[in-house]
């Protein structure tokens, strides 16, 4: 059909113009739409004349572009024959050749009836728009190819680009493609129901953003899309946020995992929904027996009442806490004393319990006890000293005496049993817990084997654990019937012969101490004075031999001084305390005055001073006294000022106990709290109370300096694993003896534990002197230390810290120390670092590296490359290396040299060593099953020096092989020497283990560790693997090549072969088959790939 005949049939208007204008064709519907006929065509109408006047010169400026070849289209008002108006659409196309057009062909459609619709449409369009422009948050008009049509500012802003580079581009353009996440495209569904988005884009600077993104669909009246609108929001800070509480709840588990205390979640009702694993260390309980149990049904039935009345006054009120001490049940069946601190925390969303932080104190509860205890008896002792002294009726003072002993002692049963003149028997004369009819009526026996007659023969205490095992006596049946299990019984002395025997017994099995025994002993020995005294004669009522009667035997030396006469009177134990006999020393106040202690003389001389007291007065105070010795011991004086009937005091008395012992332990205790049992050094605690002291200080002295210096043995644990625990404590304090040697009287050197050192330098003046410290320590611990036949080297890395950071806590000041020494040991041996900002910069990025770390396995971040192994001889692949990457979200592919270190510092190289031998023994089989030839390929596998010293090693690795199906013995394991030679012993262990399994051994990196060709007779390996910096100088220096050469012929004659790392070139490949050489890896044949790379570059069919 002629195009003329197309153009007739269309329902539009349709010309042909020329190049002046001039109509040369016009459609019917051209007539019938303008109104003009043939005729007035064929005069030459133009095309212009059809258009308003004011329009005319807007059309012809488009005929240029369309006589080029261009199809363009404009809006404009037309003009009909009888003069009415009326809106068009005109399309202009060039007709022909369109680089050379001989002809324009003018399409126009009547719009006029869309016109009055379209400015209602404008109207609104234009709100829409201003609300769309002005927008808080990022908006975009974009097409169904998600090219921009329009953008806000805000996301102009959010973006960092200007309008005009956005628009026309897409936004996978400025999507961030690195980490995965951004994978999820947008798809138009016809419900048009598209979830709220999360994605990663890059802003201009070249920074991160992730943005949220709500998409909306306009589609038309048929619900076909048009185009979409999204709104962007920038949630950069939210994320952040959220990292950082993930961060923190990583490092809450890490301490939760790692703290000495038990942390403990509790229902109201005292169930126990969380537990951190201390609680094993701490009370023997595993999670699985832990959770679930009732906490106060573990509380000791005597404390368990008055502990839970503190949680009922706790649980009312949301944040409130308590301390207490109570005694807690231990997994074994003890008691275990625990210091508890419990918090409300009920109403808290995430806790939702009540939080229970709580140690265990029984060692120290013990000790305060001993100490409490002994205190106690000192004081009773006292006590019947004085009563010793007045009473004159022997039953009263016994019945008093057996009550002290039962109440100070705890137990049942006291018994005083008085020897009859006959010596035959004992007569029960006093006591408590037996039945009251026996008391002055029953005997006993004195025989050898009877526990009264024993006790008196031997002149010895007589300790029984067990009444019921007992098989010495043969009374014992006497005291069991009375339900007496265990007992201590001592002799009363008397002036001529022995008065009889003073005995406790207990309800329950019981291990009396020494200080019990002791304080019975004494408590016997004033009964003996004080029966002595009253059985004396009556007449003697003078009180200097009064005193002498129960001084005699007393354990405490008594004093009267009278006051009017000046005159004092010692006791000859009194005397005996100081070292001196009866007449050493003159019964002068000031024999007691000239040996008081410098620092207690002047309080000890107001205390004793009449005028110092008023009305009858008791008094008691501690001193210290000097002994005959030179010593000072510690003394506790009780006693009584006595008035005349004047009111003017006359007369003092009283008793002088020795507590230097009890001293003694206090001080120990307080010891024992701020130093290192095994150096004798400051510990911690004082260190950090040292180091507070210090800041505080700086803090009101701004020209007062210090320096912390913290150091770390390096390599100690070698030591310890070579020589034992014994030789490792001696060498400790050897170096803390050292450490001592040079430090200033104001500074302190503490052992923080382990092999770590600290030393705080006061008030230094210049800037180096820190460092001249440090110098001198790294020399004076460089020097020969030796033990016996042994002979140790060793060296420190320190990391010193000064007060340049106005630092408010001492934690922080040790935590910049240890920042430091860590730098120190990463940059080699016997190293010292000055802290400064950058290397907590450091320390913070190697930490946020090491939370990546531990995501990367279980968001599967690591990637297997692998490199083959070829066989010179058969000029093919034999296996392959299997080498880790890891692809990290925003750095990309990570090579190990940067991340094995800190998987090996933070115990997280096993399950990653573990993940890599699981894949590749995977991936092995997955080829075997379509290439033939990978069924004799080996895969080689590293394992880190940290795993090799595993005690289960070689459990787990089993258990890898028996749940892949693969077979041991295709499986080479790389070792280096180093780890061999971290544990020659359980190294030789592992390794014969593995091979009867049926695993392969090699060592990696040959040459760079140890490298003694002796070891190699040792060691039971297959395959030594030459390192790769020898291959290189293979060609150009002698040496190398002698090296290789002797290690290539020493491994044949062993039957262990060789394969050569870094095979870079043909003319290292020649020099290594001419020396023997008949296996290589290297960049020569492939470097390492990805599994699919790997089938390209390798031939795997032959």
């Amino acid at each position: 059909m002629r195009l003329d005949s197309l153009n007739n049939l269309l329902p539009q208007t349709v010309f042909e113009v020329n190049s002046k204008g001039r109509i040369m064709f016009a459609n019917p519907q051209a007539l019938k739409v303008f109104g003009y006929d043939r005729d007035d065509y064929d005069r030459g109408l133009s095309l212009f004349q059809l258009v308003v006047f004011e329009q005319r010169e807007r059309v012809k400026n488009l005929w240029h572009k369309v006589e080029g070849g261009e199809t363009v289209s404009i809006e404009v008002n037309a003009v009909a024959k009888d003069g009415h108006t009326f809106h068009v659409l005109v399309f202009l196309t060039p007709i022909g050749n369109q680089q050379n057009a001989n002809g324009i062909k003018c399409l126009i459609v009547d719009i006029s009836e869309y016109k009055e619709d379209n400015n209602e449409l404008r109207s609104n369009a234009s709100r829409f728009r201003d609300a769309f422009d002005h927008a808080p948050i990022g908006m975009a008009l974009v097409d169904l190819d998600d090219k921009i049509l329009h953008v806000n500012q805000a996301l102009c802003n959010m973006l960092g680009y200007p309008q005009d580079q956005l628009v026309s581009r897409k936004f996978a353009e400025f999507t961030y493609w690195g980490d995965g996440s951004n994978n999820k495209t947008i798809k138009i569904k016809q419900n048009y129901k598209i979830p709220l988005q999360e994605k990663k884009y890059v802003h201009a600077s070249g920074k991160i953003i992730w943005v949220q993104i709500n998409v909306s669909i306009v589609a038309d009246d048929d619900k076909n899309p048009l185009y979409v609108v999204q709104q962007v929001q920038d949630i950069t800070e939210r994320k952040r946020v959220d990292n950082l509480h993930r961060i923190r709840g990583n490092r809450l588990r890490a301490f939760l995992e790692n703290g000495t205390d038990v942390i403990s979640l509790i229902d109201t009702d005292g169930t126990i929904t969380y537990s951190s694993p201390s609680t094993e260390r701490v009370l023997g309980y595993s999670s699985k027996d832990y959770i679930g149990a009732n906490f106060f049904e573990m509380i000791h039935q005597d404390d368990r009442n008055w502990v839970n009345s503190l949680f009922a006054e706790l649980v009312p009120i949301p944040g409130k806490r308590f301390n207490s001490e109570f005694r807690f049940k231990h997994k074994d069946g003890t008691w275990r004393w625990i210091e508890l601190i419990a918090t409300n925390s009920i109403e808290d969303d995430i806790i939702g319990g009540i939080i229970a932080n709580y140690r265990d104190i029984t060692d120290n509860r013990i000790a305060q006890d001993a100490i409490q205890i002994r205190a106690a008896q000192q004081s009773v002792l006292a006590q019947i000293s004085q009563m010793a002294l007045i009473e004159s009726d022997l039953s009263v003072f016994m019945t008093e005496i057996i009550d002290q002993i039962a109440e100070t002692l705890s137990v049942e049963y006291c018994m005083i049993l008085e020897l009859q003149p006959d010596g035959t028997n004992f007569l029960l004369q006093a006591g408590i817990g037996w039945k009251e009819k026996l008391i002055g009526n029953q005997f006993m026996e004195n025989t050898h084997n009877t526990i009264a007659g024993y006790t008196l023969s031997s002149r010895t205490p007589v300790l029984i654990d067990d009444l019921n095992s007992e098989k010495r006596f043969i009374d014992q049946m006497l005291f069991v019937k009375h339900g007496a299990v265990s007992g201590v019984s001592v002799v009363i002395e008397g002036r001529e012969h022995a008065y009889g025997v003073l005995g406790i017994f207990s309800s329950r099995h019981r291990l009396f101490s020494l200080n019990d025994v002791n304080f019975l002993q004494a408590l016997a020995n004033v009964l003996s004075a004080t029966i002595g005294r009253i059985q004396a004669d009556e007449a003697l009522h003078k009180s200097e031999e009064r005193y002498m009667l129960v001084a005699t035997s007393a354990n405490d030396g008594l004093w009267d001084w009278n006051l009017k006469l000046n005159s004092i009177y010692f006791s000859p134990r009194w005397k005996e305390m100081l070292g001196y006999s009866d007449g050493e020393i003159k019964n002068d106040i000031d024999e007691w005055f000239q040996r008081l202690h410098l620092d207690d003389a002047k309080r000890v001389r107001l205390a004793l001073s009449p005028s110092f007291y008023s009305g009858e007065s008791r008094f008691e105070f501690e001193f210290r006294i000097r002994h005959k010795d030179n010593s000072y011991r510690w003394v506790l004086t009780r006693g009584t000022v006595i008035q005349d009937a004047e009111g003017v005091a006359c007369r003092m008395a009283g008793s002088l106990t020795d507590i230097t012992e009890r001293k003694m332990a206090e001080q120990q205790l307080h010891f024992d709290a701020f130093h290192d049992p095994l150096t004798g050094l400051s510990n911690r605690a004082y260190f950090m109370e040292r180091l507070t002291h210090v800041i505080r200080i700086a803090k009101r002295k701004r020209d007062y300096r210090f320096a912390v210096l913290f150091l770390d043995l390096d390599e100690f644990k070698v030591v310890n694993d070579r020589y034992g625990h014994d030789v490792g404590d001696r060498f400790l304090k050897e170096v803390a003896s050292r450490l001592s040697s040079f430090m200033r009287s104001m500074d302190t050197l503490a052992r923080l534990g382990g092999d770590e050192f600290v030393i705080l330098l006061e008030d230094i003046h210049e800037i180096d002197e820190a460092t001249q410290v440090a110098e001198r320590i790294l020399s004076q611990l460089s020097e020969v230390f030796e033990f016996s036949d042994l002979k140790i080297t060793t060296s420190a890395s320190i990391g010193i810290v000064y007060n340049d950071f106005n630092y408010e806590k001492s934690e922080d000041v040790l935590r910049d120390a240890d920042i430091a020494m860590y730098k120190a040991k990463a940059l080699g041996k016997a190293k010292y670092v000055v802290f400064s900002t950058t290397l907590r910069e450091q320390t913070i990025a190697r930490l946020e590296r090491e939370v990546d770390l531990m995501h990367a396995l279980e968001r599967k971040q690591f990637r297997i490359y692998y490199q083959p192994i070829y066989s010179f001889v058969a000029k093919m692949p034999i296996g392959v290396e299997a080498l880790l990457r890891w692809k990290h979200p925003s750095q990309g592919l990570v090579m190990p040299s940067e991340f094995i270190k800190i998987a090996e510092e933070s115990n997280l190289i096993l399950p990653i060593d573990c993940f890599v031998l699981h894949e590749a023994c995977l991936q092995i089989q997955q080829w075997e099953k379509t290439f033939s030839a990978v069924r004799n390929w080996n895969v080689h596998v590293n394992l880190s020096s940290k795993n090799f010293i595993q005690l289960n090693l070689v459990d787990i690795i089993q258990n890898i092989i028996q749940e892949t199906g693969f077979s041991p013995t295709r499986v080479n394991l790389e070792i280096t020497e180093s780890a061999i030679m971290e544990n020659i012993e359980q190294a030789m262990i592992t390794i014969q283990r593995l091979r009867e399994i049926g695993f392969h051994i090699s060592i990696d990196d040959f040459g760079t560790g140890y490298s003694s060709l002796n070891y190699l007779t040792r060691f039971p390996v297959d395959l030594l693997k030459l390192d790769q910096s020898f291959v290189p100088r293979i060609i150009t220096d002698r040496n190398t090549r002698e090296i290789i050469d002797t290690v290539i012929k020493l491994a044949s004659k062993l039957n262990i072969r060789v394969v050569a790392e870094g095979v870079e070139t043909v003319d290292q490949l020649r020099e290594l088959q001419a020396l023997g050489c008949e296996y290589g890896q290297g960049h020569l044949f492939s470097k390492a790939v990805n599994r699919d790379v790997l089938t390209s570059v390798v031939d795997f069919k032959s």
